[in-house]
């Protein structure tokens, strides 16, 4: 598969091979195209999440991908000047700095999700009854009751 692969400053590099290639923590790169002028090895995100079943978490000095399946960590980049850089190596071999930092990272997430859904679990049951009564014509309360799914909470709006 010859084609070309056109770079930010207009410049077109053909490509030599299409391949799958192995990377040392487990990930692996499927129908990655080889351009032998380039001196940089880059990754698609999306793909490199695709074709690991794994999420990507950017945070501001580290990149994390997690196993969507059982949240495990996959693997972890660093930043440096603006880019995150995969660290190609198995997973028990990363410093336990970088390692520590990335599980304070998930679970910092994690924390942040738990509270999400509890303020908007909290807003919706606020809301519900003034946006319903609203949105269905300004149906009484003795008729909205009757919808299991509408919270009869009132609130002034």
């Amino acid at each position: 598969m010859n084609c070309c692969i056109k770079l930010p400053n207009g410049n077109q590099l053909p490509t030599d091979q299409v391949g799958d290639v192995q990377l040392s923590n487990d990930l692996v790169l499927h129908n990655t195209l080889v351009v032998p002028d380039f001196k940089y090895n880059l990754m698609s995100v999306s793909k490199l999440c695709k074709d690991n079943k794994c999420l990507a978490v950017f945070g501001e000095d580290l990149c994390l991908l997690q196993d969507c399946a059982i949240r495990q960590l996959k693997g972890i980049g660093e930043c440096r000047d603006g880019l995150y850089y995969l660290v190609n190596s198995p997973l028990k071999t990363i410093s336990p700095d970088l390692l520590h930092k990335g599980q304070t990272l998930l679970t910092e997430l994690s924390a942040m999700a738990v509270s999400e859904r509890m303020f908007a679990g909290n807003a919706r049951k606020h809301v519900a009854y003034a946006l319903w009564h609203k949105r269905l014509g300004h149906a009484p309360l003795s008729k909205l009751k009757y919808i299991k799914s509408i919270s009869v909470v009132r609130t002034c709006a």
